[in-house]
């Protein structure tokens, strides 16, 4: 192999000398000396060379790409590359010392390139690039990352079918190492993002198998595709769901159910920004407005993601209204309404209640749904009565009845009467199954719920068993008086009882079925608080006497007794 002259390499050092004073040139200055380094180039034999120059040489083309130079200096600093390479290519040896020498060069360049020279790069690439084979593998992410800005604007149509074959042919060679370097670009480059949504939605195929050469690596996928979901760009964000939306279906094959998961949790998040181009794409996704979906299948794939929204730790306040937001556009989708209150009810008040005191507009978020569904409160109310139902003497009783206090604070623009009549039949029918401390917290929600309902003979019945309760409660305070004198909390436990049952007497005008002053007077006076001296001085009572001895014969005539 013919050596390079000396003489050819004291030429290229005086060029490089003199670009010391480019500043001081104008662009025809410039554009001479291209032309001499390129003559300089052309008398070199070959380009398998160990010379510090060379590097220089390398930086030095490198900076007349400068995106702010004419495309006229761009289009001979490119010819000068080209010339290299033919030199480069014609020895196997110089091939890895040069190759990434000059990708440093021409691959961030592509991006900013002019319509005249960006072809010219793709024709370097396809020419000489390809011709590395399987070790083009070391500079695909490289090359990938910036052909793909090149796709961003599909209007210019010599560039983008350029390189789609281009990308084709490199597909041709092995599909797996150019998508693996596609979804690199998606998940790390945000130039080049637009342009890898664009050969995805061109170039992937039906995902009906557990693998496939288009899904290199499953976590890269989902991590680029989630990516793409939480840029904040639209114009990324809405490609990102139509590649979703075309090759991850529901049921795709390819995804684990964790994977599956993460990709339901970020297309729902999107929800909450009300975006219309971007909502309908998810209701297409989830196949909402398809007559042969099964749409509690759509839900059941939803509720992991939902919940999970609800169990977050929110940092902020406007991070605490995303789950808010996301029902609100579920709801607002006719297929979904019923089923979601139906199941989510619960899991909704319980996540308003943790937050509530911290971050006061989710109270104004959740009033403002509910009353937007005003029409669906009969499910709602009829979620949380079996709820109630079916949790007394259970742990999860306390957030239920938390939940219906929640719906009372609410001040909804319609009348829950209806609603609250069942609750409250509810609660007074199994106050004997409840711990007592789930018990005082229910009868302090029947003093809640007792003024938000009209006066009404309706619930006589369940007053009826409520006094049955407190007759066998206050049995249990005298024996435990007889045990313990100096104990008051059962006292204490059977005032807040007495409040409620004089307060359910004044709302539904039943009359006492038992001998109260018979059950009073086997109490013994010194510690029953039910003395009016005994109450003035007993701050932990609940009865409120005055009102009691204002409205109610039957108390005043006991308590003459006992006095």
């Amino acid at each position: 192999m013919a050596s390079i002259a000396p003489s050819a390499l004291r030429e290229l050092r005086t060029a490089l000398a003199a670009f010391d004073r480019a500043k001081e040139w104008e662009w025809s200055d410039l554009f001479k000396w291209l032309e001499l380094v390129k003559s300089i180039i052309e008398s070199f034999p070959n380009f398998d060379f160990e010379d510090p120059e060379k590097y220089l040489l390398y930086k030095r083309l490198a900076q007349c790409l400068n995106p702010n130079l004419p495309p006229g200096l761009h289009y001979n600093t490119l010819r000068i590359y080209e010339s290299m390479l033919i030199k480069i290519f014609s020895t196997e040896q110089s091939m890895s010392d040069n190759i990434p020498m000059i990708s440093a060069g021409i691959f961030p360049f592509f991006e900013y390139a002019s319509p005249q020279t960006k072809p010219l790069v793709i024709d370097l690439i396809q020419t000489y690039y390809l011709k590395l084979g399987p070790q083009l593998t070391l500079c695909l992410s490289g090359m990938v990352s910036s052909l793909l800005t090149g796709l961003e604007d599909l209007t210019d149509t010599e560039v983008s079918n350029k390189l789609f074959k281009l990308l084709d042919d490199i597909a041709g060679m092995g599909p797996k190492p150019l998508f693996t370097a596609v979804w690199q670009a998606l998940l790390k480059s945000p130039r080049a993002k637009i342009g890898a949504l664009t050969f995805l939605n061109k170039r992937l195929q039906k995902l009906d198998k557990k693998e496939s050469d288009f899904i290199p690596n499953k976590e890269l996928v989902v991590n680029a595709l989630i990516a793409g979901l939480r840029d904040p760009e639209v114009l990324i964000k809405r490609p990102t769901l139509d590649v979703i939306k075309s090759f991850f279906p529901l049921d795709c094959p390819i995804l684990t159910n964790t994977y599956q998961s993460l990709l339901m949790s970020e297309v729902l998040e999107l929800l909450a920004g009300k975006d219309f181009t971007l909502n309908r794409r998810v209701w297409e996704w989830l196949g909402l407005h398809d007559s042969s979906t099964d749409i509690y299948a759509v839900v059941d794939k939803m509720t992991s993601a939902l919940m999970g929204f609800f169990d977050r730790q929110q940092a902020s306040e406007e991070e605490a209204i995303v789950p808010i937001g996301i029902i609100e556009s579920l709801l607002d989708q006719p297929e979904l309404t019923d089923i979601l209150l139906e199941a989510f009810t619960s899991h909704i008040l319980e996540y308003v209640n943790r937050f509530t005191d911290k971050y006061g507009k989710l109270m104004e978020r959740l009033k403002s749904l509910l009353n937007t569904h005003s029409e669906k409160l009969e499910i709602v109310w009829g979620h949380l009565t079996s709820k109630l139902e079916d949790q007394m003497n259970t742990f999860d009783l306390d957030k239920t009845l938390n939940a219906i206090e929640l719906m009372l604070s609410l001040k909804l623009d319609t009348s829950q009467d209806e609603y609250l009549f069942p609750v409250l039949g509810s609660i007074l029918g199994s106050m004997e199954d409840c711990n007592k401390k789930d018990r005082v917290k229910a009868q302090r929600l029947v003093l809640k719920i007792l003024p938000e309902l009209a006066a009404n003979r309706e619930i006589q019945s369940s007053a009826l068993q409520y006094e049955q309760f407190l007759s066998n409660l206050l049995q249990e305070v005298v024996e435990s008086q007889v045990q313990s004198p100096d104990d008051l909390s059962p006292a204490n436990d059977l005032g807040l009882s007495l409040e409620v049952y004089i307060q359910l007497q004044q709302y539904s005008g039943f009359e006492p079925q038992l001998d109260w002053i018979r059950l009073l007077d086997l109490c013994p006076l010194p510690t029953l608080c039910l003395s009016p001296f005994k109450l003035k001085r007993t701050e932990n009572s609940r009865i409120k006497w005055s009102v009691a001895c204002g409205n109610f014969a039957w108390v005043q005539h006991t308590c003459k007794q006992l006095s």
